[in-house]
């Protein structure tokens, strides 16, 4: 009886012990101005508004049909980025072209890096010679391995073909750009593949296709048997936005325009008016920390989907599901976006999309027979909203259509009929849009050795970290130190590391020991070192900011 009300007294504390941390000691996505506009602009665009009646307006400006699921599905035309297909080229597998934005008429560049591995890598940057400033674009020295480890595809080829030819969506105009890349001949037995790099001109967006060549045949030219495999899309549903450097006098320009009644009721613009928002763009406070943003906005953000995938993973670390949860719609279990951001959190809420101690922006997405991934190469802060869209709620011809264009006839599985796509958005404080598509293969572990292709694999461990380690929040002393590992012999329990907290510093001051509390602390480790045991004191990434 004792036993059973100990248990229900833990039981009652628990959740006061969950609920200890203070939320509002760290950020939500209202209290940050670049993921409050941009989440904004997703709102507007994934609705289809409309100008009000009379107004006029360009018929690229308006959504056709009105804001249904199926407009969703099947593409968001408010886009204002459009592909320069004069400026486009293709040599020895990097394509490179102009994009613009006929919104504000910011000029951009676009790479697609085509790998033999299949990996591509999509970067849409400021041009240099055209920048206000540069951006960061360090990252490639810190994270990825050497580009000998990583080669292009001299073989790639680029197609162009008309929007009409390709099925693309109703509203789309000019050429569309195809790039077949990673071609692997089919011979005997065993089927050939490739990956094609789709990008529609206008408005701008990329699709990811697995081409499978019957064992019969070989790549070749048009006509020869094959089946296409949709992977997943960027900017399939219109979140594009790149806030250009600018100066206070042209952002104000800017807002201006965006506040004019003759452009505010019309399409692009309309969408477009969370970007307005002038609360933190060059100045921005959270509690009592003032963040000066002397170059002003310079967020990014844009949608990437995954037609036919009912579940993603990854963007680690958060206290969730291993499926991750949504954060839209009317069914979705979080309101709040993932967010990647370090901090030390150890009275973490369970079960939230809160950030935790560590960031890895890499994402994965499987069903029965497919694996794919997305690594997005940014350091700032970002934010990523999941929403799923299912097949149910669309009609029968387009269920029809979106079957064929996913080949879903592939795969015995109905559990694919029940999610169309997952749609993820993702949106970066600053810095540059780059993304890895991970096109992967049957097995999950066909995305991971193409990650471990781009940022190296795991180190082999050290044999005594496989072990048990025994920490704790704080050790007081070496006598406290050597008492714990004297009663872990006493009880006979092994372990191979102990680890010792900011405590034991001189004054939190790393690199130091306290003079009082740990006043031979080689006496300790030589102690410990005899029975072929290990320290490990914290070093965390900062300095005490003092006299001394």
């Amino acid at each position: 009886m004792l036993f059973k009300y100990s248990v229900l007294g833990c039981l009652l504390a628990l959740p006061a012990y969950i609920e200890a941390v203070k939320q509002e000691d760290f950020k939500l996505c209202h209290q940050a101005s670049f993921c409050r506009r941009n989440r904004g602009f997703a709102d507007l665009v994934r609705s289809g508004v409309r100008p009000s009646a009379g107004s006029a307006m360009p018929d690229w400006a308006v959504p056709s049909p009105a804001a249904t699921p199926e407009t969703v599905a099947t593409g968001n035309h408010l886009s204002a980025y459009s592909l320069q297909p004069d400026s486009a080229h293709l040599t020895e597998g990097l394509f490179e072209a102009d994009v613009t934005n006929e919104l504000f008429g910011t000029p951009l560049r676009l790479t697609v890096e085509c790998l033999t591995s299949g990996v591509a890598r999509v970067q849409l940057v400021e041009p240099k010679d055209k920048a206000l400033r540069p951006r960061y674009d360090g990252l490639d020295h810190f994270v990825l391995v050497s580009e000998q480890y990583r080669p292009r595809d001299k073989n790639a080829q680029l197609v162009r073909r008309s929007a009409e030819s390709t099925g693309a969506e109703d509203r789309a105009t000019g050429e569309v750009l195809e790039i077949t890349y990673a071609q692997r001949p089919a011979g005997g037995q065993t089927p050939g593949s490739a990956v094609l790099a789709r990008i529609q001109s206008s408005p701008l967006a990329i699709t990811f296709i697995q081409r499978h060549y019957h064992v019969d045949s070989a790549p070749g030219p048009d006509g020869q048997s094959w089946t296409d495999e949709v992977l997943l899309a960027i900017n399939r549903d219109g979140f594009l936005n790149y806030e250009h450097y600018r100066t206070p006098e042209t952002d104000e320009s800017l807002l201006k325009t965006l506040r004019n009644p003759d452009t505010a009721e019309q399409g692009r613009f309309r969408v477009a008016q969370p970007l307005a928002d002038e609360d933190g763009r060059w100045r921005e406070t959270f509690r009592s920390w003032t963040d000066a943003k002397p170059h002003g906005p310079a967020s990014i953000g844009v949608d990437i989907s995954f037609p036919g995938f009912a579940h993603v993973y990854g963007i680690p670390e958060h206290a969730t599901g291993l499926s991750l949860k949504t954060t839209r719609g009317p069914e979705a279990p979080y309101s709040e976006p993932y967010r990647l951001y370090n901090l030390d959190v150890f009275e973490y809420i369970m079960d939230s999309p809160m950030a935790l101690y560590g960031s890895i922006p890499f994402m994965t997405a499987h069903r029965p027979g497919t694996s794919v991934g997305v690594f997005w190469l940014n350091s700032a802060e970002t934010w990523v909203d999941i929403e799923k869209y299912r097949v149910s709620s669309l009609s029968p011809s387009l269920k029809a259509r979106l079957s064929q264009l996913m080949a879903l006839g592939h795969h015995d599985s109905k559990a694919e009929l029940t999610a169309v796509t997952t749609s993820t958005h993702w949106m970066s404080e600053s810095g540059h849009l780059d993304i890895f598509v991970l096109p992967g293969g049957g097995h999950p572990a066909d995305v991971l050795t193409q990650y471990g292709g781009l940022t190296g694999t795991t180190a082999l461990p050290p044999t005594f970290s496989l072990a048990y380690h025994q920490c704790r929040w704080n050790y007081n002393s070496q006598a406290d130190v050597l008492d714990v590992d004297a009663h872990f012999d006493e009880h006979d329990i092994p372990y191979d590391v102990i680890w010792l907290d900011i405590e034991h510093t001189d004054d939190k001051r790393y690199f130091t020991w306290d003079p009082n509390h740990f006043a031979d602390p080689v006496a300790m480790q030589t102690a410990l070192a005899a029975k072929k045991r290990k320290l490990v004191t914290i070093v965390d990434p900062h300095i005490k900011n003092d006299a001394s």
